[in-house]
């Protein structure tokens, strides 16, 4: 499970179109954030889909949108975003001590190096 940030552009309104598309990526509904922003919508929710399956699930409504992974320390959202996400945005620590090199690999694979925190970074030089 991961989170990720979905920017659609366009009216800070919802498009139902775009709604349907995303909603059989959103794990469940207490995961999910929604924002109206100028210019567009963030959603920020937790998944099991990857980039490509959302991004093949929605550009067939013709939004004009970004995903990418959630990190919640390299991140540049508003303040109020981010006190509002505090609570969803924590990871135990058990849980990054118990990958294994395969599940870092298997995360940089899906996201990119770039989503890796220091404790995955590690367990990917030590598995090297």
């Amino acid at each position: 499970m991961r989170k990720i940030v979905f920017m659609r552009f366009g009216p800070p309104i919802p498009i139902p179109q775009v709604s349907a598309a995303l909603r059989p990526h959103i794990a469940n509904s207490e995961s999910a954030y929604v924002f109206s922003m100028p210019g567009g919508v963030l959603s920020i929710f937790d998944t099991e889909s990857t980039n490509e399956q959302i991004t093949a699930d929605v550009k067939p409504t013709g939004a004009m949108f970004f995903v990418f992974p959630f990190n919640a320390n390299a991140t540049s959202l508003p303040e109020p975003i981010m006190e509002r996400l505090g609570a969803a945005t924590t990871t135990a620590p058990e849980a990054e001590t118990e990958l294994t090199i395969d599940d870092v690999l298997q995360k940089v694979h899906d996201q990119g190096m770039g989503s890796l925190t220091p404790a995955e970074k590690t367990i990917l030089e030590r598995g090297a």
